[in-house]
């Protein structure tokens, strides 16, 4: 009796399952001559619930979710080593509304945003978009530090030099890149004063569909707390997404801290990054591109919390704008993304500058400003993916301070990085 019982509430899921395809994006997204059913009224409701509120619902713990990812084929059942209960749907997933970092517990905000051309994201070429990085720091002075004691602590802030012009450089290089799906720059690079200039330069001209505005320091509500550490996304017209304060403050150790000339120092065993830390994450669907989150630095570091972001929510993009002094195969960030890129289907974007790089007291010669890696395992359906594991990103000249890389392209993709630096 009781598997019966069992049975027919699996097939009631199942069937309502299929109804919510109707309204998935990866339907929505077909051509416009493929045919789709007429919709209940009731399904409307709800899909116009979730544009509004980012779920079709929600109670105190959990929401009733589109299941990722939204531009990419799932892991359907029969890929998975085992029986899972989430793995038997295609169209519904029910997440948690919080994550855990260590004793922190950070609530994650959904949010949807739609196709249209001025607030939204317009469709493009799903499976081969195209991805420009611009480091924006190039030199020593394009970046400046503050070293300070307070609370028997050393810390350090790190803000734009003094004749860095990171709008400027952002709208030169546009010229060349205005094909882009996707424009992404590094951390503690760009403050919220450009932001809003370049939102405003944008307006009318033509330029990449999604501008990851890496970070920089933003002033806090109340006087006298250190300033957070913010990013921000807009669309191709200036108008902004959402934005993401980091939410982890970076403790560098005295060896690392020791490799770089830093003025100010004194000697202290810890020199932590001078932020005040933000308080949640923000997961966005946008129903034309994927569903994205931004992580900036340290943020993609936080163990437990970015495993459990990933195998709840199943995200397509995972965009993580650092300051570091590479972003090269032996570089911490390809280990991170190479352990956690068996969890889902998502793909990582990670953008350095290079001004770092300068302040090292023995120089290397100029790294990646960036790097891509792709899910270790596919699902059968997304298999033209399964040989595009891993790329390092390099500025394409030194007049050309910027690099371009397209997904399923086949130009200088590996696949060794997942089990080995190369």
């Amino acid at each position: 009796m009781v598997r019966e019982q069992v049975a027919v509430s699996l097939c009631a899921m199942r069937a309502i399952d299929d109804l919510f395809l109707l309204v998935h994006p990866r339907t929505v997204l077909l051509a416009p001559d493929v045919p789709t059913a007429a919709l209940p009224l009731w399904l409307e409701v709800l899909a116009e619930r979730r544009t509004i509120h980012g779920a079709y619902a929600q109670n105190h713990s959990h929401r009733l979710l589109t299941r990722g990812p939204l531009s990419r084929a799932p892991t359907s059942a029969a890929e998975v080593p085992g029986y899972s209960l989430p793995e038997q749907f295609a169209a519904l997933q029910v997440v948690p509304l919080t994550v855990r970092h260590g004793l922190r517990e950070l609530p994650i905000v959904m949010k949807v945003v739609d196709q249209a051309a001025t607030r939204g994201v317009p469709p493009g070429k799903t499976g081969a978009e195209r991805i420009a990085i611009l480091p924006v720091a190039d030199e020593k002075e394009d970046l400046q530090h503050a070293i300070t004691m307070r609370d028997e602590n050393e810390y350090l802030a790190v803000l734009p030099g003094a004749d860095l012009r990171p709008v400027e450089k952002v709208l030169a290089t546009l010229d060349d890149c205005d094909d882009a799906d996707v424009f992404l720059l590094p951390e503690l690079v760009f403050e919220s004063a450009h932001v809003e200039a370049l939102s405003e330069a944008l307006d009318g001209r033509r330029a990449p569909r999604i501008i990851v505005a890496g970070s920089g320091l933003v002033d806090h509500e109340q006087a006298g707390n250190p300033k957070y550490n913010a990013g921000s996304v807009l669309n191709g017209l200036g108008a902004s997404l959402w934005a993401h304060r980091k939410t982890w403050a970076y403790w560098m150790l005295e060896q690392s801290a020791g490799l770089l000339d830093l003025q100010g120092r004194s000697g202290h065993q810890h020199l932590r990054e001078d932020i005040t830390m933000g308080g949640e994450l923000t997961m966005v669907d946008i129903d034309s591109f994927g569903r994205c989150i931004v992580l900036i630095c340290q943020d993609f570091q936080m163990p437990v919390a970015v495993e459990d972001i990933l195998t709840t929510y199943q995200p397509d993009w995972v965009f993580v704008p650092i300051l570091d002094t590479g972003t090269g195969f032996e570089r911490w960030p390809r280990v991170r993304a190479s352990n956690l890129a068996g969890l889902s289907q998502a793909r990582f974007l990670i953008a350095s500058s290079l001004a770092m790089t300068h302040w090292l007291k023995d120089p290397e010669a100029e790294p990646a400003i960036g790097l891509a890696i792709g899910p270790a395992q596919v699902a059968r359906a997304n298999d033209d993916d399964a040989n595009r594991a891993i790329k390092a990103v390099k500025c394409i000249s030194t007049q050309k301070r910027y690099g371009i890389i397209e997904w399923r392209s086949g130009d200088g993709w590996e696949t060794s990085g997942f089990n080995s630096p190369s």
